[in-house]
């Protein structure tokens, strides 16, 4: 966690001791609270102003998605002050993870119960699955690439919450969902896969939605109403566990084809392939979802339209278009325009 520090009306001298004080504060109280987030990437901004005889203490920090914990306190005495405003902060930030782990379990209820529906619909298809099965699960690796390099982008941003949904959970809900329509498909290995993208897109588009909508949050102290069902699994247990495996942390960094050079320094190539991927991450989502559909997963615009965003193919090249643009643009800027071939770069994968 990294702490800003900005003072009013007090010596620079002090400026050093009351950080180290501060981190002291944050180490024993709230860092127990703020574990389960990337706290390498946290910053908590910290001003003390002296004022007559009291000092005040503002204390702000972001936790993801998008919560924002602020303190305030005083205190004649600026330690005290300090810890007044941290432990306010603690109990904040306590609250804030519960509330998080507590709706997404009753997101995973909402979402088993889908599961079960399609389920359900696939059990009355008059057509054998076992066909649809072994098709769907030879493309599941590839569908499982895709998946953790755009969910981790997703995280990265604050699209998607750190644990939910897990990769295996979206995975899960697309082999049902095009396990369901195996019917309406073209039974070729890419009319599949375009399906299964398809649907995966439709699902992540759906909980960065409800991630950033208002309307989505449970208050702190309200839960939802229990219908006859969840009474009844907590009675008798559910049929499946509450246990789940949580993603990998990844990060940006970790998306990018591991360097051939044994050396520190980077090659060029390598550096024009880091700095792609990191762009990638400015991107609006339906931007970096296109571009590595074209040249990470070698779809053809054709296929993206048609198959995967039900658009027009001018529509699709006009997206690539400026998308290979801003990427191009901004080697350039770092004299990496020689590197600029976006097959070439995007292509490049670690697994």
């Amino acid at each position: 966690m990294k702490i800003e520090l900005t003072q009013r009306n007090i010596s620079r001298d002090a400026w050093e001791s009351t950080h180290r004080y501060i981190r002291q504060l944050a180490e024993r109280h709230l860092q127990p609270h703020v574990a389960a987030f990337k706290t390498s990437e946290l910053r908590l901004h910290v001003t003390v102003e002296h004022e007559k005889t009291d000092y005040r203490v503002a204390m702000r920090l972001h936790l993801p998605p998008r919560k924002m914990l602020v303190a305030h306190a005083s205190d004649e005495n600026i330690r005290s002050a300090l810890q007044k405003a941290i432990e306010e902060l603690s109990r904040q930030a306590e609250r804030h993870h519960a509330h998080i782990s507590g709706r997404e379990r009753w997101k995973r209820k909402q979402r088993r119960r889908k599961l079960r529906e399609l389920e359900a619909r696939i059990g009355k298809m008059a057509a054998p699955v076992d066909a649809a099965e072994a098709s769907l699960a030879e493309l599941l690796p590839r569908l499982e690439s895709w998946l953790r390099h755009e969910m981790t982008y997703l995280r990265a941003n604050g699209d998607l919450l750190e644990d939910y949904p897990t990769l295996g959970e979206v995975r899960d809900e697309v082999f049902l969902a095009v396990k369901s329509r195996w019917d309406e498909l073209e039974h070729t290995e890419e009319a599949v896969y375009c399906a299964m993208l398809q649907a995966a897109g439709e699902a992540l588009a759906r909980e960065v939605a409800n991630n950033h909508s208002r309307e989505d949050e449970l208050s702190l102290e309200e839960s939802p109403p229990k219908d006859a069902e969840t009474q009844a699994e907590e009675m008798v247990g559910e049929e499946r566990q509450e246990f789940y495996q949580p993603d990998e942390v990844l990060h940006i960094e970790d998306l990018t084809p591991t360097p051939e050079s044994s050396g520190q320094d980077l090659t060029e190539e390598e550096r024009a392939v880091s700095l792609a991927y990191q762009l990638m991450g400015w991107m609006p989502i339906r931007w970096r979802q296109i571009i590595t559909l074209r040249y990470r997963e070698s779809l053809t615009p054709e296929q993206i339209a048609q198959q995967v965003f039900r658009t027009d193919v001018a529509d699709i090249e006009q997206t690539l278009d400026r998308a290979g643009q801003f990427l191009v643009e901004h080697l350039r800027e770092e004299g990496l325009e020689s590197h600029a071939d976006l097959e070439k770069l995007l292509g490049k994968r670690r697994g």
